[in-house]
């Protein structure tokens, strides 16, 4: 896949992604080493990428994304904004990080 084609299949992800509903994503970042991690409101992983870049909380590397479930989602204070490791065992307890 070139650069065009890629910039192309994120184009067609972003629209399909917002036809569906807003939930809360989480996204970890890595570099070789743990870089952080956040929470935002989105309606799929590429518009959860998207809005770390528009919060500027994004630091990099490679990501990993998923949606977390409604009764799981964590208060206010741990949203849209870069979590340390630490952060993230509190925001998510039980969770193996």
């Amino acid at each position: 896949m070139n650069e065009q084609q890629i910039w192309e299949r994120i184009a067609a992800v972003l629209i399909e992604e917002q036809k569906k509903p807003f939930g809360w994503w989480y996204t970890s970042f890595v570099n070789g080493v743990f870089l952080g991690g956040c929470i935002v409101e989105a309606q799929g992983p590429a518009t959860a990428l998207r809005q770390t870049h528009k919060l500027g909380i994004n630091p990099g590397g490679e990501t990993m994304t998923w949606e977390i479930v409604p009764d799981r989602v964590p208060p206010e204070t741990y949203r849209n904004r870069l979590l340390t490791k630490a952060q993230i065992v509190e925001a998510f307890p039980g969770l193996a990080v």
